[in-house]
């Protein structure tokens, strides 16, 4: 046989071992298999992601603001303690649910606010 004989028909595909994802943008290095760290949300996304709209306007209303961008504002250059917080939160409706009032202290401590002792 003479001349050039074209096996590209022929290529077999390389094996992908188990359990590896190798879709496009996936990084599937060994030792590389860490989960990034969320980046906390900001004060106002946590009124906005936990609280519905009326409980929104309840808590501005009961702290004489106009915007959750203030009222993070005036939450940070006087902080409430955490119970005086979670007592107002109660009054305006906010924490039906103690999980409610929990995750909203908690994303609000990871978005920079400081509770008085």
């Amino acid at each position: 046989m003479t001349g050039f004989t074209d096996q590209s028909d022929n290529l077999q595909q390389a094996a992908t071992a188990p359990g590896k994802n190798t879709a496009p943008g996936n990084n599937t290095a060994p030792g590389n298999n860490t989960t990034p760290t969320p980046t906390p949300r900001t004060c106002e996304e946590c009124f906005t992601t936990i609280l519905n709209s009326t409980q929104t306007t309840a808590l501005l209303s009961t702290f004489l603001q106009s915007s959750l961008a203030t009222l993070c504002t005036s939450i940070q250059s006087t902080p409430l303690s955490e119970a005086g917080f979670r007592t107002i939160l109660t009054s305006v409706g906010v924490g039906a649910t103690v999980t409610e009032a929990n995750d909203l202290i908690a994303c609000l401590k990871a978005s920079g606010i400081v509770f008085a002792p």
